[in-house]
């Protein structure tokens, strides 16, 4: 468990900048995900590919339900509960009453105005958008 949670803080540190495969960066998180924010409004295209925003759905649904075993295993390491300063920054405590469409949504915002971090992984940009939305205290 230190292990997982170390490695968070390594990676989500900022320090470290890690270039990604196309598939796995954040310019096809973006892609994908516009297309997801287009169906949240009413807006896809015909020409949009479903399958891109289904793909972004499940990779953001997914990304969050980690953070969420991440924080509790963070939590019940330590007899007091409180995350220590280094795993806060990276981490992130979602509300339980946070919608996916929400999640999609603030993914997508921090890539559309991070477009200089879009060559860098997904996980890790992912990681930064909702830890910047939903700090841990």
């Amino acid at each position: 468990m230190r292990a997982l949670i170390l490695a968070l803080v390594f990676v989500g540190s900022g320090n470290c900048v890690q270039a990604a495969t196309d598939q796995e960066s954040g310019n096809r998180l973006l892609e994908m995900c516009s297309i997801s924010v287009k169906i949240l409004d009413n807006t896809v295209q015909p020409t949009d590919d479903l399958t891109d925003a289904s793909s972004c759905v499940s990779y953001v649904h997914g990304f969050t339900d980690a953070m969420h075993i991440a924080v509790a295993a963070a939590r019940a390491s330590v007899p007091s509960g409180n995350l220590a300063p280094n795993v806060t920054r990276v981490l992130a405590c979602i509300p339980a009453e946070v919608t996916g469409g929400q999640l999609v949504r603030i993914v997508t915002k921090f890539l559309t105005d991070n477009p200089e971090r879009l060559h860098e992984n997904r996980g890790i940009l992912a990681m930064l958008a909702l830890n910047r939305a939903f700090p841990c205290k």
